[in-house]
């Protein structure tokens, strides 16, 4: 990845341009980069740094007296790179018009690419780290922000760790004109859904603008499709294969897994090279760990980005294709709905927040009241969304929702391993995000567009059995009877959530990184001493029984690790 930091002055301050300091404080929290480059204007009143760290260097286009500086995985190709708004990909961009004398600042129209703004003594912060901010200020915690993370598990909306540091919201523009400056969204998804397309209209048209896009992507390295065993990722590696791009595969988690045993299967009838990735060692690795939390600033489980980070070092060069955003394309951003989906315009926020979004009350050591807060703050971004669809269905908000709180899992994961590679989410690509958009939901209940547009582009893909149950191809006659496990497993996960059941992940087989924070939480009084404790965490609440949920301690970890970068010495 390229890291970015920018300062422009809006006022009149006397304080000297910060840009070497910002550039510092990166590198002193997320390693020294390869190279580094400042282009600075109007004397020093605008400046911008590019941290190249080798597995992405920055995109610096120069035209005469102007410049654009693009960091992450932007789709230029033969685009017009002078209008940030019409790039597609995942990118922020700064940029300087020299003629109209004004700088932008722009992010791409699902934020895939972090990026951070703050004001600080006359001055415009901009970066793509949100720790490096809040290092160089010195900020102070924004507890709401905080325990956004610390409930969800990741982080999206305006809040960050940090007060005064402000992520970029999706599809931003901010303009900065004679020590003023404007922002706005230039871009939001158009629910423009037909209900009387059929399902093969459907199926054709989303599967040659899936094929258009792969066939164009302008990316010349080995390509490598993050295999699952589920529709999504099967969907970009067909797509893939159809466009005629050399693809291979990787899969990580133990080989007994149906995961694994499934994309394993996959990868051979599809007559591409496949690769298993299992992290084998006997403690988490420190350094690793510390890595992590500087480059996602603190909002993914540190642990399991860590060994993110472990596998993607053990990959080949290249470019890493994953299937993020293809939910677009299914059921699964309004299943919380049960029946009621695309039956009315009303979401239900309480499945959505009890499904969805927060770990339930006695899970996370902080107070009810901070929860409240909580709630409420999300309630708001959920209320933001949905009000741009007015006479819409429940469907349609939830979709768009889902997408803007992608922010904080497949942005956020993205921006992270970019440090190592490439990393492309092709469900978020303009056209491709717009096909599943517009698609009814009833073309997409029960996977059918999913079945429909695997099976068009790759039968012998299509034909292999999914994790959910069944094959990844449209219900026929002959394969009627293969779809039992899928309608079975359907209809248990439907009767435990209206039970109220927690349906819970894995084996319950204690991981590596699971014994150490309890360790640690139970051996040295960690979180009970730290400052961490008073500011966030009730320590009335602190209690043997969170080692019963490692999940919630490896966040309290991530998120006391970050505010300690956030605060050096």
């Amino acid at each position: 990845m390229s890291g970015l930091v920018a300062a422009v002055k809006v006022s009149g301050s006397v304080r000297p341009n910060p840009i070497a300091e910002l550039a510092d404080a990166f590198e002193q929290i997320c390693g020294r980069s390869r190279k580094r480059e400042i282009l600075s204007v109007r004397q020093g009143d605008v400046s911008v740094a590019a941290l190249d760290y080798g597995s992405s260097p920055a995109f610096v286009i120069r035209n005469g007296k102007s410049f654009t500086v693009l960091s992450g995985s932007p789709l230029i190709g033969d685009r017009n790179a002078s209008d940030l708004r019409e790039l597609d990909g995942h990118f922020a961009g700064f940029q300087y018009d020299s003629e109209a004398d004004l700088v932008r600042i722009a992010n791409d129209r699902f934020g895939m690419q972090s990026l951070f703004v703050s004001r600080a003594d006359g001055w415009m912060l901009v970066s793509t780290s949100a720790v490096t901010l809040a290092a160089y200020q010195r900020s102070s915690v924004d507890v709401i922000g905080a325990a956004a993370y610390l409930l969800c598990g990741s982080q999206f909306g305006p809040r960050t760790h940090w007060q005064g540091i402000t992520r970029v919201e999706p599809a931003t523009e901010i303009v900065v004109k004679n020590f003023d400056f404007r922002e706005n969204q230039y871009w939001h998804p158009i629910a423009c859904t037909d209900p009387a397309r059929s399902i093969k209209d459907a199926v054709r048209s989303s599967a040659r603008t899936w094929c258009d896009e792969m066939s164009s992507l302008a990316v010349q390295d080995p390509m490598q499709v993050d295999l699952t065993g589920g529709y999504d990722s099967r969907l970009v590696l067909a797509a893939m294969l159809a466009s005629g791009r050399e693809v291979t595969t990787q899969t990580a988690g133990s080989l007994d897994s149906i995961d694994v045993r499934i994309a394993q299967e996959v990868s051979r009838v599809a007559g591409v090279e496949w690769r298993h990735e299992c992290i084998d060692r006997n403690e988490p690795d420190v350094d690793q760990l510390g890595l992590a939390v500087a480059w996602s600033s603190g909002t993914l489980d540190a642990f399991q980005l860590s060994e993110v980070f472990e596998s993607h070092r053990k990959r080949l060069d290249g470019s890493v294709i994953t299937g993020g955003g293809v939910e677009h394309f299914g059921p699964y951003p309004w299943l919380q709905e049960f029946a009621r989906a695309g039956r009315t315009e009303r979401v239900n926020v309480s499945n959505l927040f009890a499904m969805r979004l927060l770990s339930s009350p006695g899970d996370v050591p902080i107070s009810l009241e901070l929860r409240r807060e909580v709630e409420l703050y999300l309630r708001s971004l959920v209320d933001q969304v949905c009000n741009r669809y007015q006479g819409c269905l429940n469907t349609v908000k939830l979709d768009a929702f889902y997408a803007y709180k992608s922010v904080g899992h497949f942005g956020a994961y993205r921006s992270a391993t970019e440090v190592l590679t490439h990393s492309y989410i092709p469900g978020y690509f303009r056209s491709i995000f717009s096909e599943g958009f517009s698609a009814s939901f009833e073309l997409r209940a029960r996977h059918r567009l999913h079945r429909g547009i695997i099976d068009s582009l790759n039968r012998k893909v299509a034909s292999i059995e999914t994790e959910r149950g069944g094959p990844a191809a449209p219900v026929r006659a002959s394969n009627f009877y293969r779809f039992a496990p899928y309608y079975y497993r359907l209809s248990k996960a439907a009767y435990s959530k209206i039970r109220g059941e927690t349906q819970r992940q894995g084996s319950g087989k204690l991981s590596l990184s699971d014994h150490y924070v309890i360790g640690r939480f139970e051996g040295s009084g960690w979180l009970r001493d730290s400052a961490l404790a008073y500011e966030l965490v009730d320590a009335g609440c602190l209690s043997s029984s969170l080692c019963s949920r490692p999940e919630v301690l490896r966040r309290l970890y991530t998120v006391e690790s970050a505010l300690e970068l956030g605060r050096p010495g």
